[in-house]
């Protein structure tokens, strides 16, 4: 069990200092880049799911009944666990960068926990907020985690910024759309 803990805390440890100016050297001696450290690195975002649906929960405190929130919720976040690994295999590849697939693909799993640590307080803190100031608060996160998510990119997928960029649109337009699917099919 310790190995295991301490495994986790040094992965999301890189996952962290990805954001210092030498995270890009620092960064990958902290994670376990191998095809087991690959498929491993799912658990991170798999043992969020509790968080996650904690934080529906949190964003949907008023509504008569939380049930369709935390199904819909819960269906996107499983889904896009699944399906963003698998639409960044033509990405990475297109783009001459699928040597670094594996890499960006575990330091993106381990960064959910960073994005985590500031989501869950804040989504706590905008509920309690009237509506502009928890607004406000809920777009510096969300400009705040894109930009941790395009120095993820940038850093392990090696991808020039332009790029980085079109994969952070990517990755909000696959959210958007998955919890628009997951709202209409539980509705």
């Amino acid at each position: 069990m310790k190995a295991a803990l301490d495994y986790a805390m040094r992965s999301v440890f890189g996952a962290w200092i990805l954001a210092r100016r030498d995270g890009a050297v620092a960064a990958p001696a902290y994670f376990d880049l191998t095809m087991g450290g690959f498929w491993r690195s799912f658990l991170a975002p798999l043992g969020l799911l509790p968080l996650h649906f904690l934080t529906v929960a949190v964003q949907h405190v008023d509504e008569e009944s939380l049930e369709p929130a935390l199904l819909s919720g819960g269906l996107a976040y499983l889904a896009f666990i699944a399906l963003w690994p698998l639409l960044m295999i033509p990405v990475a590849r297109t783009f001459g960068l699928g040597a670094h697939y594996v890499t960006y693909i575990i330091a993106y799993n381990w960064a959910t926990i960073v994005i985590m640590a500031f989501v869950l307080p804040a989504s706590a803190l905008i509920a309690m907020l009237p509506g502009q100031a928890g607004g406000l608060i809920a777009l510096a996160l969300l400009v705040g985690s894109l930009a941790y998510v395009w120095v993820v990119t940038r850093r392990m997928l090696q991808a020039p910024p332009g790029l980085a960029f079109a994969v952070i649109v990517l990755d909000l337009l696959l959210t958007l759309a998955l919890d628009g699917a997951m709202d209409r099919l539980v509705s």
